[in-house]
């Protein structure tokens, strides 16, 4: 986590799981151009929580920022 930019990669079979998880774990942002402002940190239990049951795996975990 961190203040820049960042990118992910999700691989999701048949389709439609992977965007209804993202519907229920995520927050929708209206305009990307115009993201609101951070309100602290994301809820990862209710993520990893949504995404078992996509039968998402999580793999790996948020890094911890240099210096943490």
């Amino acid at each position: 986590m961190g203040t820049t930019r960042g990118r992910g990669l999700g691989i999701q079979s048949p389709g439609g799981l992977f965007e209804r998880y993202m519907e229920e774990a995520w927050e929708a942002i209206a305009d990307p151009r115009k993201p609101p402002p951070e309100s602290g940190p994301p809820d990862f239990a209710k993520v990893a929580a949504v995404a078992a049951k996509y039968g998402i795996q999580m793999v790996g975990g948020p890094r911890s920022a240099p210096g943490e």
